[in-house]
């Protein structure tokens, strides 16, 4: 009895003194634990107050279905039938007989923490607590419901790829702004003590310990919402048009720098014709330029002297290099003598090659050097810096490089042998409309809390002057005679409201080891460079569409309408881009404003709302042309016949749509105003399904 008593003393003893503070540990950890509160992700917008990402509450449901875990056995059995029904008809994974069979065998097995749905609703979680036997409680009932957060994209796929994600584990991996700006969206998590009171009962154990959660900041994006939709919905038609493989639509601010939308697709290998958001083409993706590198070449050949005048010959429309690297126009014949703003209205290969062998070529006074100097000094050949992660390294060569070989220089020279994201080369293009002053692409506005701005980003420069003011003013007319001047290689862009400067790109794409002609022919990569309007430049934009199908694959065919697009889409709801109408314009020299040609009711409510005099007023229904004489409104009669083409000439589209249109004709409109000119001539014979079309101008 001593012995057994000495050994319980001895055994007491060692546990207080030795593995005392183990056990103190050990019973605390039962009886109470640290939990983490949740930090609330902050959201991200649009310019205009879109949500482009936030997050909401989902659950995981599992249910304590042990007989220990507080519905008694006879309850269970009324109501399971009930149960399953319920969780069949709100869940929807499973049939009401799967369910029930389910919950009967982890009933017998058991099971303390059996699954029943994971990723649900906070709707659907508010309607399975009101089915039979759950909504008894947790205790009674058994139902667990673990919180978790979802991010979510409301509007889809729109510019998905410049949002982002961020996903945490062994591999961190950072997308877009979500990744950028993760830890500033993350705001921290807290922590508090819990107790616990119950089996599976847990109680905050509020004390000075306790940390509260910072939610994290809002971002205000720079990009627009509809501008946004116009670009992927113009980008995506085109593509599916001519088959593409990938392709990119950027529209930057001027002034500012911001992006007011960026949108890349690409097309889904594992589902033909379907276009994703795969890839940021636009950020990550450098790629041979072509003739759009055209303009460095440019600005280096003025910078040096060369006039916009300077004529060189296009011979035959090749020139031969480094005996026998052969480079050609894009039409056979050559243009024979041009000056050097010709040359890059219709980029002729030919005419600049030429000209930067001549003044930069290897023996010359200025050497290759000079010309590498002088696309240096504008910082294109370095990273932009931009808050999306993945922005691919500019590879611009010079003569230190190991690669560089006697051909290099002609072919630098027209964009190939050099690498560039379109993003990178929009920002080029964007410093010519700026003057000179080359600034920053910026995805965000501000930074906010709970409404509190704390940061608001300002431009950014990153090149004062990239080059004279008088080589930018050349170059400013060079690119407006792309668009403006017959035979510029965009003039299928020229418009009648507002001015379009830019620049056209057609390169030959290597097909990996294949070289640049593969098995099925030539691959192309089409793009288009500018800005609008041209004399004061507000936006700045790029399209880039990779391996078009079919006969079409230059830039200002392929590329250039996504740009006419996206650029008629911000003329018509930009009010400030609009000329204001002088106010006495509108008035004939009487002090009567013009009326165009309707039918004589319009004309009566007209007249009448203004109480100006009507002379020979007419039968409401009559087609009628109107005049003046001195301070009246005169009507006169326009006839015609039901077999013949009616006069439409002077006539509101509202009007003459209504006309034609009941008269059986297929009607065509371009332009705005009144008719100007109808392609079918007044009193040629009606034929009814014919097309006719009418041009519009004029008030």
């Amino acid at each position: 009895m001593f012995l057994f008593a000495f050994s319980i003393v001895g055994r007491v003893a060692y546990l207080q003194f030795f593995q005392g503070n183990y056990w103190k540990v050990r019973a605390k950890e039962l009886t109470t634990r640290k939990e983490v509160i949740l930090a609330e992700r902050g959201n991200i917008f649009s310019a205009d107050g879109n949500l482009l990402a936030t997050s909401y509450p989902i659950y995981e449901l599992r249910l304590d279905a042990a007989p220990s875990g507080g519905v008694n056995q006879v309850f269970f059995d009324q109501k399971i039938d009930s149960l399953a029904i319920g969780l069949a008809a709100i869940l929807g994974e499973k049939s009401a007989k799967q369910y029930k069979q389910e919950l009967l065998r982890a009933r017998q097995r058991e099971d303390h923490f059996y699954l029943l749905k994971r990723n649900v609703t906070h709707g659907q979680l508010k309607k399975v607590k009101e089915l039979p036997i759950l909504k008894l409680g947790k205790n009674k009932g058994g139902l667990i419901a673990k919180q978790k957060s979802r991010r979510e994209k409301p509007l889809g796929i729109l510019a998905s790829r410049t949002v982002g994600y961020s996903i945490k584990g062994k591999k961190n991996i950072s997308v877009g702004l979500e990744g950028y700006y993760d830890s500033l969206l993350s705001g921290k998590n807290g922590s508090r003590l819990m107790r616990k009171i119950a089996k599976g009962v847990w109680k905050p154990l509020y004390s000075e310990n306790e940390v509260e959660p910072k939610d994290g900041n809002d971002i205000i994006s720079t990009i627009d919402v509809n501008l946004q939709d116009v670009a992927e919905s113009a980008l995506l038609k085109q593509m599916a048009l001519h088959r593409c493989e990938y392709g990119c639509a950027v529209l930057m601010e001027v002034a500012t720098g911001e992006i007011k939308a960026i949108a890349n697709l690409k097309i889904d290998t594992k589902n033909e014709g379907i276009y994703t958001e795969s890839e940021n083409i636009a950020v990550g993706k450098a790629t041979d330029p072509g003739s759009t590198f055209k303009l460095l070449s440019a600005m280096a050949l003025l910078e040096e002297g060369v006039k916009p005048t300077d004529s060189i010959t296009t011979a035959d429309g090749t020139i031969t290099f480094c005996k026998g690297v052969t480079i050609h126009d894009s039409h056979d014949g050559g243009s024979g003598f041009i000056s050097l703003q010709r040359a890059f209205e219709i980029s002729s290969n030919v005419a600049f090659s030429g000209l930067v062998s001549k003044y930069f070529g290897k023996g010359t006074k200025r050497g290759p050097e000079t010309f590498i100097k002088h696309i240096y000094n504008t910082g294109i050949h370095q990273k932009l810096g931009i808050d999306i992660p993945g922005e691919a390294r500019p590879y611009i060569k010079n003569t230190e490089d190991k690669t560089w070989s006697c051909p290099t220089l002609p072919e630098m020279s027209i964009g190939y042998e050099v690498l560039i994201t379109p993003l990178q080369t929009l920002t080029l293009y964007n410093a010519i409309a700026n003057n000179g002053m080359m600034v920053k692409p910026q995805f965000v506005k501000k930074i906010m809390n709970k409404g509190q701005i704390l940061k608001e980003t300002r431009p950014e420069v990153l090149n004062k002057q990239i080059c004279s003011p008088s080589t930018v003013a050349a170059l400013r007319r060079m690119m407006e005679g792309v668009v403006q001047s017959k035979g510029g290689t965009a003039s299928n862009l020229k418009g009648l409201n507002y001015t379009i400067a830019g620049k056209t790109g057609t390169a030959v794409v290597a097909d990996d080891d294949k070289g640049y002609k593969g098995e099925n022919g030539k691959i192309y990569r089409a793009s288009f460079v500018g800005y609008f309007p041209a004399d004061k430049p507000l936006y700045s934009c790029i399209v880039l569409i990779n391996n078009p199908k079919g006969d079409e694959y230059y830039g200002n065919k392929i590329a250039g309408p996504v740009f006419k697009e996206i650029a008629d889409k911000v003329y018509s709801t930009s009010i400030h881009l609009h000329k204001e109408l002088e106010k006495d314009s509108l008035f004939a020299e009487n002090g009567l404003p013009p009326i165009k040609a309707t039918y004589a009711s319009t004309v009566s409510t007209l007249t009448s709302k203004t109480n100006i005099p009507v002379r020979n007023p007419m039968e409401p229904s009559q087609l009628v042309e109107t005049g003046s004489i001195k301070n009246m409104v005169s009507i006169k009669s326009r006839n015609f016949q039901q077999d013949k083409m009616p006069d439409v000439s002077g006539m509101g589209i509202k009007d003459a749509l209504y006309l034609l249109e009941n008269l059986g004709l297929l009607v065509e409109t371009k332009g705005f105003g009144k008719v100007s000119f109808q392609s079918l001539p007044a009193g040629s014979k009606l034929v009814k399904g014919q097309k006719i079309t009418l041009n519009l101008s004029g008030v």
